[in-house]
């Protein structure tokens, strides 16, 4: 796709400066499928959060942004180009965006990573704010894998601030999501409500760990990433077992 090159380019510098810059733990990347199309799905707290994803994955994620951002005042036509340049494309969160849904589904249609952020918006909170259930029809609908992500530890910019900074980061993905014809037969309102919340409770799940959990970092080659200090997911829940 056109802009792939760019987002590679940028990804590369945003590992660069999420391992030396960041202090972060994360695992469970190695679930996202190597090929084929799927879906990432996370809780939403910063703007960071689409490229710490980005830079994270090992599969260029198309993600879906809310339609303001492509028409902020002065920035928004240049910051809008270079957002449908990487792939990234706007939703109008108002009401039902059927542009947006064609585009998700043509995504998924062409074997691509589709990143989604089911809250809506950035949520502060500790617990989860209620999700759109847009994510259980697209689920549906392409047959595509959900795989649920928890974002957690980032700390205000400064007391009382409503913007945020990395803190320690833990990043973890769950294992991936299917939701069969034969238990969701079609994306009508029950069947559709009902695998959103299915991945409301991963996520809600994976941030209860995030919470209490650490990860151990090793300094490691993992091929286009370089060396970078990143979690051996296997030794972890190979501990993890031992100490059950």
């Amino acid at each position: 796709m056109k802009g792939d090159s760019t987002y590679a380019r940028l990804q590369s510098l945003g590992r660069t400066v999420v391992f030396g810059l960041c202090r972060w733990e994360a695992a469970g990347f190695e679930r996202i499928p190597a090929d084929g199309p799927a879906i990432v799905a996370a809780n939403h707290v910063s703007y960071l959060d689409p490229p710490l994803l980005g830079t994270l994955s090992p599969r260029l994620i198309r993600f879906i942004a809310k339609r303001e951002l492509f028409t902020l005042p002065m920035l928004g036509p240049l910051l809008g180009r270079f957002l449908r340049s990487i792939g990234t494309f706007p939703v109008e969160r108002r009401r039902p965006d059927v542009r947006a849904v064609r585009e998700s589904l043509r995504v998924l249609e062409r074997g691509e990573v589709l990143g989604i952020f089911p809250e809506g918006t950035r949520n502060k909170l500790p617990s989860l704010a209620p999700f759109l259930d847009g994510v259980g029809w697209l689920a549906i609908k392409s047959r595509a894998p959900v795989i649920p992500v928890a974002i957690h530890g980032y700390l205000p910019l400064w007391r009382g601030s409503q913007w945020t900074r990395p803190g320690r980061l833990r990043i973890l993905c769950g294992e991936p999501l299917h939701f069969p014809a034969s238990q969701y037969p079609n994306g009508r309102k029950p069947f559709r409500a009902a695998a959103t919340r299915e991945v409301g409770r991963a996520i809600a799940a994976l941030l209860e760990e995030a919470s209490v959990a650490s990860f151990p970092l090793r300094r490691v080659t993992n091929g286009s990433m370089g060396e970078a200090a990143i979690p051996i997911a296997g030794e972890v829940a190979a501990e993890r077992a031992s100490k059950g």
